[in-house]
């Protein structure tokens, strides 16, 4: 238990880097998806269609889950491309069946450009 709480714990205040990919720390990556997404005006808050939770904090707890087994999968999976792009296939995937207007391909864009957003506010 207490290597699953380190593993957590390193995945939510640290970046990941290795081989010239850099995956962005679980909350900047979380507040990203949230704004990619729609924030506070969203139909479904963080994109979360799939699983049906109760309030907003649940919600973000499902994503920061979401992005952590994204890390893991990306770091297993030997890191083939960019994180955020990783992440997309499953969690926004293009020409997906819920996706009948094709927003979907605008997600790494977006989800990027917040990223890209909260740094410059450090």
């Amino acid at each position: 238990m207490k290597n699953i709480l380190s593993a957590i714990l390193f995945c939510s205040c640290m970046s990941v880097v290795c081989l010239g990919y850099e995956a962005p720390a679980v909350p900047d990556m979380v507040r990203a998806v949230y704004n990619a997404e729609g924030g506070p005006d969203a139909t479904f808050l963080y994109g979360i269609r799939s699983v049906h939770y109760s309030s907003p904090e649940e919600a973000r707890r499902i994503c920061e889950r979401s992005v952590i087994n994204s890390i893991k999968r990306w770091n297993k999976s030997g890191r083939p491309c960019d994180f955020v792009e990783f992440m997309s296939r499953r969690y926004c995937p293009v020409h997906a069946p819920n996706d009948p207007h094709g927003v979907n391909r605008y997600w790494v864009k977006n989800v990027r450009f917040y990223l890209a957003h909260q740094s410059e506010k450090r």
